[in-house]
């Protein structure tokens, strides 16, 4: 009777980390920022790497911001991004964690269109990029 009880532990927590890596690896869509812009005036933010967007035009975003892997319908325009990066490395002897705070970014967004945040590491700095993506 242990033994059997021992591999729905086993089966349970083997479940749970499925799943924990699958949402992990999904995009989140968070919908459109600003739901009074009409739909021809936005266009789509696709966040990637590590970074996770604090304030949209020097405003606080939701709870814990937009995370790396979300997508969001913002209105076009000159807009200004805030962000925080983090990450980190284990090569097998040791762990790295890698953060930079307050990172700002100010680009033009057309409607319509859709752009990805990036980031770009090199040795200890991170900067961030937007690229527009061809769909």
């Amino acid at each position: 009777m242990c033994g059997g009880n021992i591999f729905r532990v086993r089966f349970v927590i083997t479940a749970l980390l499925a799943a924990l890596v699958f949402t992990g690896c999904s995009k989140t869509a968070l919908g459109v920022y600003d739901p009074s812009v009409p739909s021809a005036e936005l266009c789509t933010l696709e966040i990637e790497g590590a970074f996770t967007v604090t304030e949209f035009d020097q405003k606080s975003v939701e709870w814990f911001g937009w995370p790396a892997g979300a997508t969001i319908q913002i209105p076009a325009g000159d807009h200004t991004l805030k962000m925080d990066y983090a990450t980190s490395s284990n090569d097998g002897k040791s762990a790295t964690f890698y953060s930079a705070d307050g990172i700002v970014l100010r680009h033009t967004f057309e409607a319509g269109k859709t752009y990805l945040l990036y980031p770009q590491v090199y040795g200890n700095r991170v900067s961030a990029h937007i690229a527009e993506v061809e769909r």
